[in-house]
């Protein structure tokens, strides 16, 4: 796996003086250069010998130029897991972070701002001396950029919180790690919300947000989440607090209005989240279980959300058992920040300039108020610490009963992203799109730097993944009447054996005795589609019973549609979707092993194609997971008609879907079942035909699991580099084992000139979004330059 490092590649013109770049990448001047950053051979020389045993990035003592530095405690290995995953986030967001020690950054001084960049990290570094939070606003103040993130530096050296604050609320723009006074109430536990424009900023997806609103029943809010059909609400613009209390799943906390859940902290558990199980809101089965119904044609399984009680004379489903024995219901901490958000570009009325008062008044157009939501479950909680005073800055996310959750905050010359979340416990619970979201803006948005695209041509796109879990061929047929199957490519995954419900139903494809659906595969599979593994043999029963402790009786089944398939199709498949998103860990491993790049997923919802972080660990290096993008609290058309989503909600989501993909040149994955889109024929052509319009215009493509897998996989052996020459422009090199064809680099318009080729094949393009585009095109090496604006 490569470990990009990079710094914010307008360059270190923007924090040193021309004549120490020049110097930096002169050898003649190289030693001149850093007796003036540092002030003397000594340190020069001490730096020098900080040999990085462990394998840490930053060598001789000099920023590589481009990358965006990690700081970290001395002595922490980059095989620590909670490392791990700062890495393979830039690494998926196409960014190079350099890892560098507290006893590195403070040798530096003021070269410490050769990085415009710097992440403070939660969990890994909760531990902090005086001498470093200095060094920190220091490097601030002079200009630097800092991701400031939960529990860093939480505790001094002795063990204990700061008193009465975080030595770094200055930085923040609030107070915040109050256990001096709260104690139990230090960290609590609740919904995330923001507006609507601003949530996109960060990278959350239309269909991961719900309105927030306290009058909003879970189908309105699903419904409106993207169409902008705003409800009226009956809120004292002060009830943002009490509204959170009842929605989502917070529901099953039975909270009072003036009460909250938070998780106790102290000096043993910083953050709060241990004993803490954020992942139980991505473990729930999907609403895909079958019926058995007597129809025309005889016996078939219908898709229909049956396997969950609901809500006596409502189709709205009772919530998920979802525990609460790590948390204590406590009344609620009074005068937190303030809901307040400064809306960059966008004009609020008078009356809606705080979250409260917009939700108040039923969450105004153009810009609702919502809350980060999952398939499912709705509304999520996430964990923050409480909040107090006024931010100034621009706020970026809330928790609504705690304060200010995320936001951009001015200190002197520099900038500080807070983020007051546990993203790396939370990206090791099955969440990284805080992670991911807020590191690509800190990277995108603020330090404007360039970036490897995750995405082959950096064309955006988006993935189709169609689960044949029963023998659907009447739909199949309409479908493929219909011309459905002439878009794409799409991800097709069948479960094979003969029955589907329980043993002995008949109502399952029976793959290896069905000539016609062998024949079905192999055509779809030359039309250019992808064929893969719906798991377990019979969908239901597997997907309902198959756990982390019986391998002994499950894996048969695996084996049996696994030998299914790829006899049908006459070679090994490699592609793979649990049946009901069920997949203990041993059976994720056992496809891994048996040959499977990529899997859809349950977890990491919200995010493109991704690592398998389950547990605080990473798994699976050789499988990529390919999340599944929700509606609010449902993803597929059974579930839309179940539980009565309007066609045209359902249709905008599709566009604006799309839309986000191309705007933020992104993948996403999406998913069906033939029965309930057979009968929206009228909405699945819809967005297929809205989809070929943007593919004609050169914006977008369907991408299957495998592309986007294989694609990852050889877009992470790729090496480059960044070099600042004596004019001040930034010159990069690349190179891979194989081929560079159809890598790619984004860099915004707004930082850079038009990038030049040196060397090597690629073509140089306007994106037509406020980038421009360095795409490869063939050869194992590449230069270019690009010179800061």
């Amino acid at each position: 796996m490569i470990r990009f490092s990079m710094m914010p590649v307008r360059c270190w013109r923007r924090s040193m003086s021309s004549s120490a770049l020049i110097h930096v990448i002169r050898p003649p001047g190289f030693l001149t250069c850093f007796l003036r950053l540092f002030g003397s051979a000594a340190v020069f020389l001490a730096l020098l010998s900080l040999t990085p045993a462990y394998g840490l990035a930053l060598t001789n003592g000099v920023p590589s130029p481009g990358t965006i530095g990690l700081l970290l405690p001395d002595g922490t290995a980059t095989t620590n897991p909670q490392v791990m995953s700062w890495l393979d986030a830039a690494d998926e967001e196409g960014l190079r972070v350099e890892t560098l020690t507290d006893t590195q950054f403070l040798a530096l001084g003021n070269g410490s701002n050769a990085y415009r960049g710097i992440i403070l990290p939660d969990q890994v570094h909760v531990s902090a001396t005086d001498a470093l939070i200095a060094a920190i606003q220091g490097y601030v103040t002079r200009g630097g950029q800092v991701m400031l993130v939960y529990d860093f530096g939480a505790l001094t050296p002795a063990g204990a919180y700061a008193v009465p604050k975080s030595r770094l609320s200055s930085l923040a723009g609030v107070d915040y790690l109050l256990y001096d006074e709260l104690r139990d109430r230090t960290t609590g536990l609740g919904p995330l919300t923001g507006f609507e424009s601003i949530l996109r900023q960060w990278q959350v997806p239309p269909g991961k947000s719900m309105l927030f609103t306290s009058t909003a029943s879970p189908l309105a809010a699903s419904s409106a989440a993207t169409s902008g059909a705003m409800l009226a609400a009956q809120l004292d613009p002060t009830d943002a607090k009490a509204t959170a209390t009842r929605i989502g799943v917070l529901k099953g906390a039975n909270l009072a209005a003036n009460q909250a859940l938070y998780l106790p902290s102290s000096p043993a558990n910083p953050g709060g989240v241990i004993g803490y199980d954020h992942a139980q809101q991505f473990r729930g089965n999907p609403y895909d279980a079958h019926v058995t119904v007597r129809t025309e044609q005889g016996l078939v399984a219908a898709k229909i959300s049956t396997n969950l009680p609901v809500v006596s004379g409502s189709k709205t489903p009772a919530l998920k058992p979802v525990s609460f024995n790590a948390t204590r219901k406590l009344t609620l901490v009074d005068a937190t920040t303030p809901l307040t958000a400064n809306m960059a570009g966008v004009a609020k009325s008078a009356l809606a300039t705080t979250e409260s008062a917009a939700i108040a008044l039923g969450s105004p157009a153009p810009d609702p108020v919502h809350a980060v939501s999952g398939y499912i479950y709705g509304v999520l909680t996430y964990p923050s610490f409480v909040t107090r005073g006024n931010f100034a800055g621009l706020q970026l996310a809330s928790a609504p009963q705690f304060g200010l959750a995320a936001g951009v905050n001015t200190v002197g010359s520099g900038k500080v992203l807070f983020v007051n979340l546990p993203v790396n416990y939370l990206k090791g619970s099955s969440d990284a799109m805080p992670m991911h979201g807020f590191l690509h803006y800190f990277a995108n948005t603020m330090l404007k730097l360039p970036h490897l695209s995750s995405l082959p041509n950096a064309l955006p796109g988006l993935t189709l993944n169609w689960h044949l879990c029963s023998n659907f061929t009447t739909d199949m047929a309409a479908l493929t009447q219909q011309g459905v199957f002439t878009h794409g490519p799409f991800s097709i995954h069948i479960t094979a054996g003969p029955d589907t419900v329980a043993f002995g139903d008949h109502l399952g494809w029976n793959l290896p005795g069905n000539p016609q659906a062998q024949q079905m595969l192999r055509s779809l599979e030359a039309q250019g589609h992808r064929i893969g593994n719906h798991g377990g043999w019979i969908h239901d029963y597997y997907g309902e019973n198959v756990s982390e402790t019986n391998q002994a009786t499950f894996q048969q089944y695996l084996v049996l549609n696994n030998n299914a398939v790829d006899a049908a199709l006459g070679h090994a498949t490699i592609e793979y979707a649990a049946p009901q998103g069920n997949s203990p860990t041993w059976a994720t491993d056992w496809i891994e092993q048996h040959g499977a790049i990529g899997s859809y997923a349950l977890s990491h919802t919200g995010v493109g194609p991704t690592r398998n972080y389950i547990g605080g660990l990473r798994r699976n290096p050789a499988l990529w997971l390919e999340p599944v993008m929700p509606l609010g609290e449902w993803a597929t058309f059974d579930e839309f008609i179940y539980y009565g989503i309007p066609k045209t909600d359902v249709s905008s989501w599709y566009q604006s879907l799309i839309d986000f993909s191309i705007r933020n040149r992104t993948n996403r994955l999406i998913y069906m079942h033939p029965p309930a889109d057979e009968q929206w024929s009228d909405v699945v052509l819809a967005m297929l035909n809205y989809a070929k319009t943007k593919k004609q215009a050169g914006k977008f493509s369907w991408y299957t699991i495998a592309d986007m897998s294989a694609f990852m996989t050889t877009r992470s052996k790729i090496k480059w580099t960044e070099a600042i020459a004596a004019n001040g422009n930034c010159q990069f090199a690349a190179s891979h084992p194989t081929s560079l064809a159809r890598l790619s680099w984004i860099f915004p318009k707004s930082a850079f000139a038009k990038p030049v080729i040196t060397a090597g094949s690629a073509n140089v393009s306007d994106g037509g979004d406020g980038n421009w585009l360095v795409v490869a095109t063939s050869g194992t090496t590449l230069n270019f330059r690009a010179t800061p604006l």
